[in-house]
């Protein structure tokens, strides 16, 4: 169920004629919702609506049954309309195409439209609005035949240099752009030479001189012997130990709650629906409930929510505080300063004490690391949630040397 309504918001006394502004009412989930935008219907100020030209009648009209039409053919499949939906909906009533359908950013809409018709995941439309917002930033105007391999390459080095991101963020996002400009190329539009053929290279010492950070069991010790008196370090405590012994990711860990335990077979379990998956449906997994997390659980000690913001600042608080100090040499977002004089977060190597790199994440780590050489590796990839040997020991840092089973067989080769 939805409706459409037009508004003149933007009537002046110093202007004679304003745009009216198109607001969608529909229905989603039992609960209303508005989106609007300015549409291009010019109306003069010193009527009453009542009293518009018919032809602006009209134009109202058959523009509302033009978008409610679109929404009707989609909603069937679960469709849930954006600003940007409604934008491009409206723009394809015009037949906008001039130097609007030239811009990058006019392409960036579209390539919302068509994910939200494919029912794509939530993460995929923010990637594609933070594109627009550093487009806009970078270049509004900026033609989409003009991101040729070069226009890629100025492109990248803004995105190093002007905006601090590590390079394997900006091959990620260059590789969406490009699937930007692919699909503008199969709706008939030019694009810039060399674009699709522009592969960025780096050498990624971030991501070569990676170090393995993690709790041991002695620092992990540690930290339940502090004497803590604030609740709030008492709840993030209670969640790193939690997350210690589980192995989860941030999301997944934060949302284990009592009903995620059930008993069988005399042991306790944790159901987890894991979000981090390439498939478009979540995974349910079901992992075994180490000692110290059944302790929580039958004290009926379990912390109450958190953010995961909140989290990693509150559990870097507590490992100062239980002194987990050794250095580390290695790298940490800082505010530095640019050749053009500029404040912007790069990605700086130093030493530094080991509790300023703990973060929500370290407690996968932590499990692996403890668990690695003394159970199979299948057994660990159950609990942490890992799909393959390789991404499994590549996440450690580990090589695996275990070749019994030729060993069983080499006299016979």
């Amino acid at each position: 169920m939805a409706s459409i309504q037009f508004r003149n918001r933007n009537a002046s006394k110093t202007k004679k004629v304003s745009r009216l502004t198109l607001i969608l009412r529909y229905k989603a989930n039992d609960e209303w919702n508005l989106l609007s935008i300015l549409s291009k219907i010019e109306v003069p100020n010193i009527l009453d609506k009542k009293h518009y030209p018919l032809e602006i009648k009209r134009e109202v009209e058959d523009l509302k049954i033009h978008i409610l039409s679109e929404l009707k053919k989609r909603v069937a499949f679960g469709f849930k309309p954006s600003k940007e939906w409604l934008q491009s909906t409206h723009d394809e009533f015009y037949n906008i195409d001039g130097t609007e359908k030239g811009l990058f950013t006019y392409w960036i809409d579209m390539s919302v439209k068509e994910a939200e018709m494919r029912n794509l995941k939530p993460n995929t439309l923010k990637l594609y609005r933070g594109i627009k917002n550093l487009m806009t930033q970078y270049n509004e105007y900026l033609e989409i035949v003009d991101l040729t391999g070069l226009g890629m390459s100025d492109l990248a080095e803004y995105m190093y240099y002007r905006k601090g991101y590590k390079p394997s963020n900006i091959k990620r996002q260059l590789k969406q752009i490009q699937l930007i400009c692919k699909l503008a190329l199969s709706k008939g539009q030019p694009i810039g030479t060399g674009c699709l053929e522009y592969s960025y290279k780096y050498t990624n010492d971030y991501e070569v001189d990676k170090e393995v950070i993690f709790l041991t069991k002695e620092e992990i010790e540690r930290i339940e012997a502090l004497e803590l008196t604030n609740n709030y370090l008492i709840r993030a405590r209670k969640w790193l130990i939690i997350g210690c012994y589980t192995g989860q990711r941030d999301k997944d860990l934060l949302s284990i709650d009592y009903d995620s335990f059930f008993e069988k077979h005399g042991d306790l379990f944790i159901r987890i629906t894991q979000q981090k998956t390439v498939e478009k449906t979540r995974i349910k997994n079901t992992i075994l409930a180490l000692p110290k997390v059944r302790e929580i659980y039958y004290k009926d000690e379990l912390p109450r929510k958190i953010s995961s913001q909140r989290l990693n600042d509150y559990i870097k608080e507590i490992c100062c505080l239980a002194k987990i100090n050794d250095p580390i040499n290695y790298y940490k977002t800082e505010l530095v300063t640019n050749n053009l004089g500029e404040q912007v977060r790069r990605y700086v190597k130093k030493e530094r004490s080991k509790w300023e790199y703990i973060t929500i994440h370290t407690f996968r780590r932590t499990l692996c690391t403890m668990l690695f050489g003394k159970v199979p590796n299948r057994d660990v990839m159950k609990m942490s949630g890992h799909r393959t040997e390789r991404e499994f020991l590549g996440y450690l840092g580990e090589t695996d040397y275990s070749f019994d089973s030729i060993k069983g067989v080499e006299n016979d080769l």
